[in-house]
């Protein structure tokens, strides 16, 4: 079996990492600055059976998150949904994408910055778990 992963730089309270683990085979890892919105994702992860099998959160900064590079197949950004790219380190995104197929997705679905050209499975799951998000379809 494939190993594939995911890491989240600003998880917020975890919907997205909820979501990507629901509808995916990736493992999540999750990463956000805020002890309270890490604490209320570790819950609600937690209440779903989710929480230290197929993701975990992470309290730090996203833009420094110390992971192993090039750890991560997809790197998304639940924080970018609302407030756009910018919020995420460019320099800390590529720095965790796995080369040869990793992808980098941020920002508002209709508008993400993407790392790659091309559209691929992981990219195309991700836009659309951030366009449920956004529409309030899903929730934990």
């Amino acid at each position: 079996m494939l190993f594939r992963s995911c890491v989240d730089l600003g998880c917020g309270d975890g919907r997205l990492a909820y979501e990507l683990v629901k509808q995916s085979d990736l493992f999540v890892v999750a990463i956000d600055a805020d002890p309270a919105k890490v604490a209320s994702a570790r819950q609600k992860l937690a209440a779903a059976g989710l929480y230290g099998t197929r993701v975990t959160v992470h309290l730090g900064d996203p833009a420094d998150t110390h992971f192993p590079k090039y750890f991560a197949n997809l790197v998304v950004s639940r924080n970018s949904l609302g407030d756009g790219p910018q919020v995420v380190s460019t320099d800390e995104a590529f720095r965790l994408q796995r080369p040869y197929g990793g992808v980098a997705c941020v920002g508002r679905p209709g508008s993400m910055s993407r790392s790659e050209e091309h559209t691929s499975e992981l990219q195309s799951q991700a836009y659309l778990v951030c366009r449920l998000l956004l529409e309030n379809k899903t929730h934990i």
